[in-house]
């Protein structure tokens, strides 16, 4: 299925691919007016549209929880598109993305109803080369969506 292919990573995969150190509290955009899609792949679609998403950009990271989670889709090497059915759903994954930031870096979000867009670029570990961050801000601004920064 490509780059729509589902992975399921443990906590601890993505939590040594991110390098994660210290923890940050979490907020959601269930209480803001903020656009809602019908399915991940209209969320992905939407984000396609602004940030030109990469056709390789490989299997996307999916958080091993013990609630739901949700479903998602890589964009970049360092972004994801998360789409849920439920706001528990939301929750646990952004939380356990906001944990991530910190030493040595931030974690970018641009957050709607009912999905999410998050960029780990900065604490991405083992990329031979840095990766650059995506523009977010853009991407929240054309979607009527929040821009967030985890540090």
């Amino acid at each position: 299925m490509g780059k729509r292919a589902r992975q399921l990573l443990s906590l601890a995969t993505v939590l040594g691919l991110l390098g994660l150190i210290t923890a940050c509290g979490s907020t959601s955009g269930a209480d803001l007016e903020l656009p809602e899609f019908a399915s991940l792949d209209d969320s992905y679609q939407a984000v396609d549209a602004v940030l030109d998403c990469a056709d390789d950009a490989g299997e996307p990271l999916f958080i091993d929880s013990p609630g739901p989670t949700g479903e998602a889709m890589r964009c970049t090497e360092t972004v994801e598109v998360f789409w849920f059915d439920s706001q528990e759903a939301y929750d646990n994954v952004y939380e356990l993305f906001s944990v991530a930031a910190g030493n040595p870096g931030s974690v970018y979000f641009v957050e709607g109803q009912n999905w999410f867009v998050v960029d780990f670029a900065d604490v991405a570990v083992g990329a031979p080369v840095p990766p650059s961050l995506a523009d977010l801000e853009a991407l929240a601004e054309n979607l009527g969506a929040k821009y967030t920064v985890k540090r």
